[in-house]
């Protein structure tokens, strides 16, 4: 509704330039009167059309538009008010072609062709002889946003709790560290500002005795006890061990949102993590972070079953994978923080208590 409204004031051409950028700096709606860089300079343009376009309007009209904004724009100039609601859809919405490895096409391998040939199978790029950030991956004097689904909730900003851990570890001599990118978003790095946001993880680390125990393996579940309507937002976390020989033990990760949680376009979004460790040399050897999009059918199957699942995800993109040697600990913080805002899996990782398959 917003758009249209907002689309009636100004250029589509500007409308998709506005949007474009403020994808590229990663700069969302709620910030749009405090744009700088590139959007310093847009933003004044389109308020200016926006303006002139309004004094033509009816006062009727005018009062109308007013009456229907959120309450927290009511007493907000009419043209920052219309840019903020008007974009809001555009700038969130996520396309179909997050789970696709990045395209030929994009505005990222055109920019930067030579990228493509860090590419993996797997649609990530490998950083070896690149510039990861903790928010971006530098190449030259540009910045290329990480993926949709290493933000927080999928649509904020990046997680880059996670991106501080996954980058040491990845980039140490020996490792090997692959990460998602959007092939939507490029920009100058001097473009490039951020936001800052905290939380607090808590919870003790597994013990190396148990993680190389080849003994105990099986499935835990931890269940939010008001269940799919929990307020937490997630209300299971699975974690399945066992053995592939007599050397590597692998767990597969996997969380179940609930009512109020990981809505993407028509999919039910979850996280999900695969590692495997060798329990010779005390270390874990391997750790990928995916999502498993399911759609309205196939989540109300999922919702219901133990780890493994049997129901096949609709869609799925693997977004960051590190090999090589992984400590016990830095393991767990890359658990903690790829489920960051899932009290579940902070839990899961408290506790040594393991269900068997048949418990």
């Amino acid at each position: 509704m917003w758009e249209e409204v907002l689309l009636r004031y100004l250029e589509v051409d500007r409308f998709d330039e506005l949007v474009q950028v403020m994808l590229d700096v990663a700069s969302p709606p709620l910030l749009i009167s405090h744009s700088n860089g590139p959007l310093g300079r847009i933003v004044p343009e389109a308020m200016t059309q926006i303006n002139e376009a309004l004094a033509t309007e009816a006062p009727a009209e005018i009062n109308r538009i007013r009456s229907e904004l959120p309450w927290h724009l009511k007493d907000v100039d009419l043209a920052t008010a219309l840019l903020e609601v008007g974009t809001h859809s555009r700038y969130c919405d996520i396309p179909d072609s997050v789970y696709d490895p990045p395209a030929a096409d994009s505005r990222v391998l055109q920019r930067l062709p030579s990228l493509q040939d860090s590419i993996d199978d797997d649609g990530l790029v490998d950083c070896v002889g690149l510039s990861p950030g903790e928010r971006e991956l530098v190449v030259g004097h540009d910045a290329v946003q990480y993926h949709q689904f290493l933000r927080r909730g999928f649509q904020s900003n990046i997680n880059d709790t996670l991106l501080r851990v996954l980058i040491p570890v990845g980039t140490r001599e020996g490792n090997q560290l692959h990460l998602g990118i959007d092939d939507r978003r490029i920009c100058d790095v001097s473009d490039l500002s951020h936001l800052i946001e905290e939380d607090f993880w808590y919870g003790p680390h597994l013990t190396e005795e148990w993680l190389d125990d080849p003994h105990a393996v099986g499935r835990t579940v931890h269940e939010d006890p008001q269940g799919e309507g929990c307020l937490s937002g997630y209300w299971k976390f699975f974690a399945y061990w066992r053995m592939n020989g007599d050397t590597e033990k692998v767990v597969q990760m996997e969380e179940v949102a609930g009512e109020y949680e990981g809505t993407v376009g028509e999919y039910r979004v979850l996280r999900y993590l695969h590692s495997i460790r060798d329990i010779h040399q005390h270390h874990f050897i391997h750790c990928d972070g995916a999502v498993r999009a399911y759609d309205t059918q196939g989540f109300e199957k999922r919702k219901h079953e133990e780890m493994p699942p049997s129901v096949p995800a609709n869609r799925y993109r693997k977004v960051f994978r590190v090999d090589g040697q992984i400590s016990t600990n830095e393991w767990s913080d890359i658990v903690a923080r790829w489920f960051r805002g899932n009290v579940l899996a902070t839990e899961y990782l408290g506790t040594m208590a393991v269900v068997d398959a048949d418990g």
